[in-house]
């Protein structure tokens, strides 16, 4: 819905790119700077972009989330996992509650504000959240492909492990590593690096007493995913090269 004939190379590079930022930077900088060169490379607005980019993160962690409960209610794990949760993420439960109260009151200040004022940047961003909702084909297609995508992620971090002598279930690995993600994906910290280590070790600690092979496995994957991100980068750079020079000779 943004733009139909946006170039797949182009895209490539756009998520590489934006996926250094994300590692090397506090908070999750990489959704903005995605935004930024979509409109830099391929002149998407930012009201049009945003509301995409929004729809991926949320996509992406409903599905994680999915398969972690899933895994965790299979694996006979769903207990240990809600007190994780609990801990990680509501373990101020007064602050909780003072953010959401305070949230849904600047909603509706912002709300009454804005109401009767023509602000074309904000007409022009729900409109694009209207179209991304209408376009079933491709949030189906999209879901299918992430749901996919995560399964085999999960499949190479189940070979990690198996790699370095320790076997564990297919399901846990899952459970471990799916909650681990979303944990360090609140975190502020870059890449949520350091939180998903130890929050993935907790978890093998407590069934596997085995935390050292799974922080050093989720360490082995960080780097992993930071050459693979690095090459895929030198890869659009190699190809956009190559066409260079064969549309100049």
């Amino acid at each position: 819905p943004v733009n139909k004939k946006l170039s797949l190379l182009n895209i490539v590079e756009i998520y590489a790119s934006s996926q250094l930022v994300n590692y090397a930077s506090p908070g999750k900088l990489g959704v903005p700077a995605k935004a930024f060169l979509l409109k830099k490379i391929e002149s998407v607005a930012l009201t049009r972009s945003v509301p995409s980019l929004l729809s991926e993160l949320f996509l992406d962690n409903i599905i994680m989330l999915s398969m972690l409960i899933g895994a965790a209610v299979l694996g006979g794990y769903l207990s240990v996992v809600v007190n994780m949760s609990k801990r990680y993420l509501f373990g101020n439960l007064t602050a909780v509650l003072i953010l959401l109260v305070s949230s849904v009151l600047l909603g509706e200040i912002l709300f009454l504000t804005f109401k009767n004022r023509n602000i074309p940047f904000l007409e022009n961003f729900l409109s694009a959240v209207r179209i991304s909702f209408q376009q079933r084909k491709y949030f189906t297609i999209a879901s299918i492909l992430t749901l996919a995508i995560l399964l085999l992620s999960y499949f190479c971090d189940w070979l990690l492990l198996r790699s370095l002598g320790l076997i564990v279930s297919y399901s846990f690995v899952i459970m471990a590593f799916a909650f681990s993600t979303i944990v360090g994906f609140l975190s502020p910290l870059p890449g949520g690096v350091g939180v998903r280590e130890v929050s993935n070790a907790y978890l093998f600690k407590i069934f596997y007493n085995a935390g050292e092979f799974a922080f050093f496995a989720t360490f082995l994957r960080r780097v992993l995913d930071y050459l693979m991100v690095i090459i895929l980068f030198l890869c659009v750079k190699v190809v956009r090269q190559k066409k260079w020079f064969v549309s100049h000779e």
